[in-house]
Formats: C-alpha cells, sequence, structure tokens
C-alpha cells in the first residue's frame, strides 16, 4: 500500500492509504471549504471517490453504492448466448461548480453485436455535513443517458448460426 499524504501550510493535513496500483487522477481543491474531492482509478477497472477535509485532517469515503446499483441497473443485461465484453468504468473530468464537485460516471462494454457507453452525471457537495465515523460522504445522481454503437472489434466472437 502507498501512503497519499496531502500537504497545507507545511504540514501533514490528511491522509489515507491507496492500495498499490492504483493512481491518483483527478483531484478537486475548495479553498474556502479546504476540502478536496480525490477520483482513484483502480487496478480493477473501476474508480472510487474520497474526500479529505483539509482543516481537520481527517479523510473519508464518498458512499458510491447508488451510483454502482444505477449502472447495474441501467447497463443492459446479455442473453448467455452473447457475447459480453470486458466492461469498464471510469470516472470523467471531474469540476467544481456552485460549492459542488461535478463528475460522469461512463460504462462501456459490448452486448451482442453492439457497444454500450451507459454515462451518469454525479455531484457531490463539497461543504456537507462531515460524515459520522464509520459513515460515507453523500453523493447525487443525475438522469442517465446511454449510447449504443456497433461494436467496432469483433475480435474473438464466434458467428452465429442461422
Amino acid at each position: 500500500m502507498d501512503k497519499v499524504v496531502f500537504l497545507r501550510e507545511g504540514r501533514e493535513a490528511a491522509s489515507f492509504k491507496l492500495p498499490s496500483g492504483n493512481s491518483l487522477n483527478k483531484i478537486i481543491v475548495d479553498e474556502p471549504s479546504g476540502r478536496v474531492v480525490i477520483g482513484i482509478q483502480t487496478d480493477n477497472a473501476t474508480f472510487v471517490l474520497k474526500m479529505c477535509d483539509l482543516k481537520t485532517g481527517k479523510a473519508a469515503d464518498i458512499d458510491m453504492s447508488i451510483l454502482l446499483c444505477r449502472l447495474a441497473e441501467d447497463f443492459p443485461e446479455a442473453a448467455p448466448d452473447d457475447y459480453v465484453g470486458h466492461s469498464v468504468v471510469q470516472c470523467g473530468a471531474l469540476k467544481l461548480e456552485d460549492g459542488k464537485v461535478m463528475g460522469t460516471a461512463v460504462k462501456s462494454g459490448t452486448v451482442g453485436d453492439l457497444r454500450y457507453d451507459l454515462t451518469v452525471p454525479f455531484s457531490i457537495n463539497i461543504a456537507q455535513p462531515w460524515p459520522e465515523a464509520g459513515r460515507k460522504a453523500v453523493m447525487t445522481l443525475e438522469e442517465s443517458s446511454m449510447e449504443r454503437t456497433p461494436d467496432p472489434d469483433p475480435v474473438g466472437k464466434t458467428p452465429r448460426m442461422q
């Protein structure tokens, strides 16, 4: 495990463990609140979000359970004989707007002869009350959208018998 440390005014302000193989790829700092939201692309084809309070030195997970449920529910299911390509969940660009960290989660994968890209916009109120011990910070989801395109890479698919 690697340790991620955020420094402010020359001292350690917040830190958390980052499993080896994962990488920080999105960092949003809100100076007025003294908080940071971090997107971490994991090594198992998904991402996690953390929030750090630079004033208190605390770090908290952001509850992504509603996002993961939405991605699972809205992504098309495959029939047992359909080829299902590897699906990947990524965090789109994060930005700070009106006290909220705005971002998108994208789940991409192949079902049958089509490639699906499911996009779910989300927001995190960066000034929300700090989660109590054992709890996670809250995210809000917007309406999802789906894009379907012919699979550009049908390699490995078995031709279907007619």
